[in-house]
């Protein structure tokens, strides 16, 4: 298996998925989904919204059918609003059907770093960093670790409001973060409960290849 496939495929093992048409991920992040009518050695040609479009592969991160950019968390549908890959890094950002990563009201991402050195509890005491200087008012805890993981979580009380639940482990050479997040001063506890099992699940329990 591929580096980059990996966000997609463990996105595809723990969760239900929908097909609806071709998705076209270009380099520069952009999404764009329609029909699939043309296909050649340096382009492909869609109809996306009634519109004949030409993509050029040197343009295309990746290219395939929708089923593997829509995923169903308790019964509500989110897609992925960005991508972005290299040989180190791989970024997949989840938001609710009819939202973007411009505007949304939840978020839910998938990240991957090919990095050594860096243990999962020295990554998440240095995520905050940048974090606190944009908002003073911001609260952030380790609550639950591993041999190889650790669950924390960060709020900020004063605008823009928002609670995020991040797990980080180490798998072998990969170090994976699985995160929610929500514009709301803080989640109920139920809420909060129900996210972390839902990241819990989300996460393999075997290296990856």
């Amino acid at each position: 298996m591929s580096f980059r496939a990996t966000v997609i495929c463990l996105m595809l093992m723990f969760f239900p998925v929908f097909s609806f048409c071709e998705v076209v991920i270009l380099r520069s992040g952009d999404i764009f989904k329609g029909e699939l009518l043309e296909d050649t050695q340096d382009h492909i040609k869609m109809d996306v919204d009634g519109n004949i479009t030409t993509y050029y592969w040197n343009d295309i991160q990746a290219v395939g059918p929708d089923d593997q950019y829509y995923i169903n968390i308790e019964d509500r549908v989110w897609h992925m609003g960005y991508f972005a890959s290299n040989d180190k890094t791989v970024l997949a950002e989840y938001v609710l059907d009819g939202e973007t990563v411009e505007a949304w009201s939840e978020l839910f991402t998938i990240m991957e770093d090919r990095i050594s050195g860096i243990t999962p509890r020295s990554f998440a005491e240095g995520f905050p960093g940048e974090l606190i200087k944009k908002y003073p008012g911001l609260e952030w805890k380790i609550f639950d670790e591993g041999d190889n993981w650790v669950f924390m979580e960060w709020a900020n009380h004063a605008e823009p409001y928002q609670h995020e639940l991040r797990k980080i482990i180490r798998l072998g050479g990969v170090l994976m973060n699985i995160s929610y997040v929500k514009k709301i001063e803080r989640l109920s506890s139920e809420e909060r409960e129900r996210w972390i099992n839902i990241i819990n699940k989300s996460m393999p329990n075997s290296k990856l290849e």
